[in-house]
């Protein structure tokens, strides 16, 4: 934590190699919009681009995805991704019906407080992640354009602006993980250990089909 903070340099840096960097996006950007749109929909179907609004589905079934379903298919996919994506919705909603009670609401409030007496308005710790993300963003928008793709941390760490949100992203996150430990971790960890179990024991045939 004290080198690496939440990650946050590295998951951009990630970010934007695959965005700029992957032969496959360049390839689709060179072609035209009417190419870009047949490949496009043989490959993910048409499904990912016209979505019914009556559907009560989160995602569209694997049949109706292009060449990225019928491969999922052939390999027996089908059972996996549904569990997967019954996971996800069943996580986001357990996570919000956690952050809802009392108890947990209190903890989160007090771990808040904790971190505005640092020096840090931040009302839970999704935020306090995504202030450091949007930071490094703009941080990174001009060091990492161009053909400086392939930059490493240690290359962007020279950037000033870069290097004083990487600064700032570590004593967030040790502020974080301390003011989690002494105000809400006795009382959220065991309840988010819980939801988790749960939900791997309720899908665990579909993940395990493959």
């Amino acid at each position: 934590m004290n080198q690496y903070g939440y990650g946050g340099l590295d998951h951009s840096l990630t970010a934007i190699r695959q965005l700029r960097g992957d032969v496959n996006l360049v390839a689709l950007e060179s072609m035209d919009q009417g190419e870009r749109d047949a490949f496009l929909e043989t490959l993910f179907g048409t499904a990912m681009f016209e979505r019914d609004a009556q559907s009560q589905e989160s995602t569209p079934n694997l049949d109706k995805l292009g060449c990225v379903g019928e491969a999922v298919l052939e390999t027996g996919g089908q059972q996996y991704t549904d569990a997967l994506t019954g996971i996800a919705g069943s996580y986001a909603d357990a996570l919000d019906r956690l952050s809802a009670e009392s108890e947990v609401a209190e903890a989160v409030s007090q771990w808040s407080a904790c971190m505005a007496a640092r020096g840090w308005s931040v009302a839970n710790q999704v935020d306090a992640q995504q202030q450091i993300g949007q930071a490094y963003g703009e941080a990174l928008e001009t060091v990492a354009s161009g053909p400086a793709r392939d930059l490493s941390v240690e290359e962007a760490l020279a950037n000033t602006s870069v290097a004083e949100v990487h600064a700032r992203e570590l004593r967030m996150a040790l502020d974080d993980h301390e003011c989690f430990e002494e105000h809400a971790a006795d009382i959220i960890e065991p309840k988010r250990y819980e939801i988790e179990q749960q939900l791997l024991d309720d899908n665990r045939d579909g993940l395990l089909s493959n």
